[in-house]
C-alpha cells in the first residue's frame, strides 16, 4: 500500500498512520464557518417541524413507540459494532425492552449518548480490482443499531 508520499508501506504501524492521515484529510473541513453564516443559511430552508411536532418531541418516549420503530426497521442487515442486528432486539424485546427504554430516557435527560452506543466501525470497500493506495477504497459506516 502507498502512503500520501507514494512510498510503499507494509508494517501495521505505517499502514495505520497512512490510513489515519488519508481519511483525516478526506473528512476534514478546512473552511470554518461562523455561527452567523450558519443562522443565515437556516433561513433559506423551510421549517420542517411545526409547533405541535415540537411539543410531541418533548413528550416521554414509551415502550410501545420504541417497539414500533424496531419493527419498522429493515431486517437481515449487517451487524452493528455490538454484533447484533435488529432481529435480536425484536426477538428479546420482552426481556430487554424496559432497559432500552430507560437508556433512551436517560440519554434524553443527559442530552447525549454514551460513547459506546455512539460508536461506528468503518469498513473499506475496494473501488478497483487492484488497490495501491487508500484513494482506491470507499469507506462505509457500520453503525451501532441503538
Amino acid at each position: 500500500m502507498e502512503n500520501e508520499r507514494r512510498e510503499v508501506v507494509n508494517s501495521q504501524q505505517d499502514l495505520a498512520a497512512a490510513a489515519n492521515s488519508h481519511f483525516k484529510k478526506t473528512f476534514s473541513d478546512n473552511n470554518s464557518s461562523i455561527i452567523e453564516e450558519q443562522l443565515n443559511l437556516l433561513k433559506v430552508f423551510p421549517r420542517l417541524a411545526l409547533d405541535g411536532d415540537n411539543l410531541r418531541m418533548g413528550l416521554s418516549v414509551t415502550l410501545h413507540e420504541i417497539e414500533v420503530v424496531l419493527k419498522a426497521c429493515a431486517k437481515e442487515k449487517s451487524l452493528g459494532p455490538d454484533g447484533w442486528m435488529v432481529e435480536f432486539f425484536i426477538g428479546f424485546w420482552d426481556l430487554i425492552g424496559t432497559e432500552v427504554l430507560e437508556l433512551v430516557k436517560e440519554s434524553r435527560m443527559r442530552g447525549s449518548i454514551y460513547g459506546a452506543l455512539n460508536s461506528t466501525f468503518i469498513a473499506l470497500i475496494p473501488k478497483v480490482s487492484k488497490t495501491s493506495s487508500f484513494d482506491d477504497y470507499r469507506p462505509i459506516s457500520l453503525c451501532n443499531f441503538l
